[in-house]
């Protein structure tokens, strides 16, 4: 929280948004239909700010499976809900219900808990891996215009080097996918230091022939269907990912990812792991025991939106079999338990799209607009 009148001297209004109603259920099971307002503040010198969208389905469907103490407790939800992936520095909700005078809350972004947070020993050790990533980027351009036609080949099964010494429900086995084995140089040195951070574990990479192989062979028949439908690779390799978790159980790795710390202190004591950004859930990084409920609800969800995504209902990968289906699924859970990714495991750290798609130039997802045939 912080002073209404600080925010009226030092920031600007970026917005205001239309009045909308919720119906809220508090802890004692009585039911408020309340209406609330939001407004947005930032300071900016040139008195502009990004637009914001407000997800207000997203926000209903928080609201319909949650309780809460207070109405101080609700006007946090909106913020988090709403507006956590903004740059907005401020934040204040107008409650509005008819039998009670309009309540203000006023939220500063630095003191609001929108995800868990790390400890600083771990955040230093987060930001030395980002130098190195640094690094082998800029040395990554010299060696790829010296050397342009210069692979490596992923290995199709890296069995484990080391027996475990910490205890999980979470096989001890790597998934990853990728257009082709051949990497660049980066994601070939990315790909040693996740090794060297995970040598109790085994290696297995699968390319598009194998991901089609294992969906046939362990898929039921609508998800076989959903995937045959699916045109685009990145949204192939996000069905796949939550079959193989499902009938095999371990972890889930994009090819750009890269480990913080050691694999199996990530995972030690858990039977899933699951990683939090800003106000979302992450699908680059999984890890779950095999036969999870969970994991096959998300699956559900994926496949019903494959079958119904008629005309590009779902605008991109991202809602279609991404994170943004998952969200729906885990919108209406509680006592969901996250990890900071910052943290712990990075996206794109030592590899840009540029050469993790050395081969295929704009490759990624976000360049394809007809993933569903």
């Amino acid at each position: 929280m912080c002073s209404k009148n600080y925010i009226k001297k030092s920031f600007i209004c970026c917005f205001v948004s239309e009045e909308k109603s919720l119906e809220v259920t508090f802890k004692d099971d009585s039911k408020s239909l309340i209406k609330f307002k939001a407004e947005g503040f930032k300071k900016s010198k040139r008195r502009k700010c990004p637009p914001v969208e407000l997800d207000y389905a997203r926000l209903l469907r928080f609201f319909e499976k949650r309780s809460y103490d207070s109405i101080n407790a609700v006007a946090e939800e909106i913020v988090k809900v709403l507006f956590a992936d903004s740059r907005i520095n401020f934040f204040r909700i107008t409650i509005i219900q008819n039998d009670k005078p309009d309540e203000v809350f006023t939220f500063s972004r630095k003191k609001m808990c929108l995800g868990p947070k790390s400890p600083i020993s771990q955040l230093v050790v987060c930001f030395f891996v980002r130098l190195q990533g640094n690094f082998i980027k800029c040395l990554s351009r010299p060696y790829h215009l010296l050397f342009p036609k210069k692979r490596w080949s992923m290995k199709v099964l890296d069995p484990a080097k080391k027996e475990p010494k910490t205890n999980s429900d979470i096989p001890r086995k790597i998934w990853q996918t990728n257009f082709t084995e051949k990497c660049s140089f980066p994601l070939w040195i990315n790909y040693l230091r996740n090794r060297c951070l995970s040598k109790d574990f085994e290696h297995h990479f699968f390319g598009n022939e194998d991901c089609e192989k294992f969906i046939l062979t362990y898929g039921s028949e609508k998800i076989i269907n959903a995937y045959k439908k699916l045109s685009d690779g990145a949204a192939k390799a996000d069905l796949w990912r939550l079959v193989v978790l499902y009938e095999e159980g371990g972890v889930y790795m994009d090819m750009d990812a890269s480990l913080f710390r050691p694999l199996s202190k990530i995972i030690e004591n858990r039977d899933y792991v699951f990683l939090w950004d800003r106000k979302r859930f992450s699908n680059f990084f999984m890890a779950t025991k095999a036969k999870n409920p969970l994991i096959k609800e998300f699956i559900d969800e994926v496949v019903y939106r494959i079958e119904n995504s008629g005309q590009n209902k779902y605008g991109s990968v991202f809602y279609l079999t991404g994170p943004g289906a998952i969200d729906r699924v885990l919108d209406e859970k509680e006592n969901i338990e996250y990890i900071d990714y910052h943290s712990l495991v990075g996206q794109g750290v030592f590899s840009d799209e540029k050469y993790q798609y050395i081969d295929k130039p704009n490759g990624k997802w976000i360049h394809n607009k007809n993933f569903v045939k």
